[in-house]
Formats: C-alpha cells, structure tokens, sequence
C-alpha cells in the first residue's frame, strides 16, 4: 500500500467482535478531514459513527453497504497529503533496491503516523494541570483520581447532579482515551509493517477477535488462483444454504419442497439472540403480586400539564422507575451482578433503570442513568429521548449498558401476566401488566369497589436472589406505588 494509510473498524464496546456497515458517508476519490465521519455501523448494541483518524484522498472503500465487518479490519484506504508527496518524490527518484522502496514507504507513513505532541490527537486529553479543571464540579477523591489517572476534568462530561463530575465518568473517559491511543499504536505498525503486525499488536493488548481480523486482513487482494478458489466455494455455499433475502429449497412432508427466505439477523436482533439464549442458561424464579393505582393514576391526572415536564408526556412509568431507585436504597442487595465464574457479587452504586422498548429493528433495553439524582420530570424527559433515539436506531454502547434491572411494560400491548427472562448481568426484572378496573373488597372487607388493578410479575436470578429477598422488595416498592404521596419523603 505505498502511500496509503488504512482506517479500520475500532473497539465499538465490550464483547463487539463485528459490526454491520449501516451506510457509507465517503466514497473513493472523495477528499476527506481527520475526524469527519466516514460510515456508521451497528453493533448488537448501538448505532455508531466511524470518524478518519487521517486528513487525505479515500483511494479505496473495502466493503459495501450489509456487509458485516470484523472488528480490526480495514474500512478504507487513505492517501494523506504527506504521503502523496513522499510517494511522488519516490517516484521522480530511481530506487536502487528493494530496500530503498520500504524506507520510501515507511516515511510516507511516518509522515502522518500518530504524534502525542500533535495538538488534537488524544494525549492532549490527557493531564490534568489544566487552569480549567478548577471550575469543574467534582469532589476533591475525584479530583485525585483523575491525577492519578491524568485526566483533564475540564475535557469529562459529567453525570451526576448539575454536571458534576463522578469517578465513574472520570475511569469512563480514560478508558476511552486509552482505548483511542491504543488505536493510533496499531495504525502506526499497520502502516509501516501491514495488518500481520497490527494483529501481534492487538493480541498483546489482549483483543482476540480485533487480532483475528487484522491478521486475517494481511492479504487484502488474493492471487487469481485463491481468489477462483474462494468463488468456487462462495456459490457453493450460496447453493447450499442460500443467499439472503434469496428463497432456499426445504424438503416438505411427502418429498415435497417447501420455498424459504433466509434472512439474516442484524442489529438489535443479535443481541435479542444473544441475550435471550444467555437469559435461558440462568435458573430463573418468578414471583407475582397486583398493584392497586388509584393514587397513582390520580397523581398522574394531576401533574400531566405540569409546565415542569417540558413537553414530555407524563405516564405512570416515570412513577414506577423512580420507585424502583428508592426501593434500591432501601435493598440494595438487587443492585448487582454476578461476577464472571460466581466468586463473588459485583454491587453497583448507581441505580441505572433499564425499559424494554420494541423497535422496528428489534428489542432493545436502553436504561435511565442515575435515577437517584433524577425527579419525576427529568425522568419522563430522559424516557422520551431513549424512545427516539432506540425508534431510530442511534442508541449508543453506554446507553444500553451498566444496567441495574429492567422493566418490560407488557401491558402497553396486552396481557396482565408473564415470566420474564433477565436482561444479563442484572438479576431482576419485573413486567408490567395491562392496568384494568376489577372488583375488590374495600377496608372494611364487606363491600365490593372498583379498584384500578396492575399486575406485576418478578423474574429473579436464583443463584443471587432468594424468593423472600425479592418479594420483601416488591412489597416496599408496592407501598410506594399505592400510595404515591410517600415518594415525597425520599425525594431530594
């Protein structure tokens, strides 16, 4: 590749080991600037833009749109400036040996290799000398960290209350930015050396499937006779099993054939399998109870045009999130993971409430982060952007993860009862039934009343959660929802 630089598909989250290419932004001979986005890709997780770590010519485009891309792998070629020049300089020069030529090629590579002195590259992220830094909300074990770690907090988002800065936004960017830096390392050895040496790299930092896919990229234009081979075997398999959206031949009761559609599974869609299959493997218990809402519902009545909600529509749903974060505090013991070989309990301090939305595309389970810090309005707010964001499929990583249990509000579509499957890592779930008018006795227990009646149903990861643990849980958090005027006590 003499004086081109390649950009490949980076870290995209944890446990992504392909992506598929949604749409291209570029196309060859197109000019483009550092950091300008070239394609978005969907991982099992979330929409993401791929932006050019390089300023220069796109000279080549790798895959095209559907196709599924392997972490590592290149995406485009690029001819920066510096390495036009270098590679026409090499041309006006006869070059006396083989030798010559590589060092012609390492120096147009060199020329825009990664450079931490170099203003907008990710070192000058780092530091947190920063005059600005003192104008940053974060508390004084924050502001350690982030020297330890050499992080500038002017540059952190902060999510806690009015923008502070926690330590978990702080370990969040620096994992991050070593990740970025780490990126710029490989493309630096890809360029000088080919993806072989990016794969060795990326091993040493621990990434299979990125070191997989590098090395398996080596050799980008097969010869004629691997390439006839590779032919022969792809309308094989396209004879076999079909190609997608291409009907397949299925042999019927009575040897008749029966035409299918083989339609691939992308996007959220992966992940559903994935999860769900994961769900399965986890002994699972199910506990079941019903909510009287009449004060909810009156509550509700109520605030619905409050000018406080913006423009969000208000639904119970903000109700029952927040008093799912106080019941948290009250049994933290729900707020975990179980730890990768069940040595131990991983206790999470943020309350992130995840809601299962369904999508065009699939399900999806964003969460609302820090709902300790959130009100009822911030909430119901936070709930309309993750609806808009999941219907158009630009869901970040973060936003579907680090989740501290999840709600499938069943009952919007129908139906009073389920036996939800858990969203791994979390160790609860509870569905939502169809909220309905049913008869019940009153307090005296002599007369019947109508009574707004919503089912609940608990499903518990057994392993970590015993039967009285989660039913003393949905106990408090059914106080809570009876009888809404007591979420005032808590609320900061």
């Amino acid at each position: 590749m003499h004086g081109r630089l390649w950009s490949g598909l980076h870290h995209t989250g944890e446990g992504i080991s392909e992506c598929e290419l949604m749409q291209w932004f570029v196309k060859e001979g197109d000019v483009v600037d550092e950091f300008q986005p070239l394609c978005e890709v969907q991982s099992d997780k979330a929409a993401i833009e791929i932006t050019s770590r390089y300023a220069g010519t796109i000279v080549k485009v790798h895959h095209a749109q559907g196709d599924l891309v392997k972490v590592g792998a290149p995406l485009v070629d690029i001819r920066t400036p510096e390495a036009q020049a270098a590679a026409e300089e090499a041309a006006e020069t006869p070059s006396s040996s083989s030798g010559s030529s590589s060092n012609t090629t390492g120096a147009a590579a060199e020329a825009y290799d990664y450079d931490p002195s170099r203003p907008g590259t990710d070192s000058s992220s780092g530091g947190s000398g920063s005059d600005s830094s003192s104008n940053v909300l974060a508390a004084p074990t924050v502001r350690r960290l982030a020297r330890e770690l050499g992080v500038d907090l002017a540059r952190v988002q902060g999510k806690g209350p009015s923008g502070r800065v926690l330590r978990e936004d702080v370990e969040r960017f620096k994992a991050g930015l070593v990740s970025s830096i780490a990126d710029k390392l490989v493309d630096r050895i890809a360029a000088k050396a080919g993806p072989s040496s990016a794969g060795k790299l990326y091993a040493e930092l621990g990434d299979v499937a990125a070191a997989e896919a590098a090395l398996s990229a080596q050799d980008m234009t097969p010869t004629p006779a691997a390439a006839a081979a590779g032919a022969a075997a792809g309308a094989a398999a396209a004879a076999a099993a079909g190609t997608a959206g291409a009907p397949a031949a299925a042999a019927g009761a009575g040897g008749s054939t029966e035409a299918l559609i083989r339609m691939p599974i992308r996007g959220y869609r992966r992940a559903m399998v994935k999860s769900a299959t994961e769900a399965g493997s986890i002994p699972t218990f199910h506990f079941m109870d019903e909510v009287e809402v009449e004060g909810l519902l009156g509550l509700r009545r109520l605030l619905k045009d409050d000018p406080a909600l913006d423009g969000a529509k208000l639904t119970y749903l903000p109700f029952v999130v927040k008093a799912l974060s106080l019941t948290l505090l009250k049994h933290p013991g729900l707020n975990v993971s179980l730890e990768a070989g069940g040595a131990a309990l991983l206790q999470r301090a943020s309350h992130n409430i995840g809601v299962a939305m369904a999508t065009s595309n699939g399900l999806v389970v964003p969460n609302v982060k820090q709902v300790e810090t959130k009100s009822i309005p911030e909430i119901a707010r936070e709930l309309a952007h993750l609806q808009q964001l999941a219907a158009a499929g630009r869901l970040s990583s973060d936003d579907v993860s680090h989740g501290s249990l999840t709600i499938s509000n069943i009952g919007t579509v129908g139906g009073t009862n389920a036996t939800p499957m858990l969203n791994p890592p979390e160790v609860a779930i509870v569905a939502l039934g169809r909220v309905q008018p049913l008869p019940r006795y009153d307090a005296s227990g002599t007369s019947l009343v109508k009574k707004h009646i919503m089912n609940v149903s608990w499903g518990g990861d057994h392993r970590v959660v015993d039967g009285a643990a989660l039913a003393e849980f949905s106990n408090y958090w059914k106080q809570l929802l009876q009888q809404p005027e007591r979420l005032l006590m808590h609320l900061r």
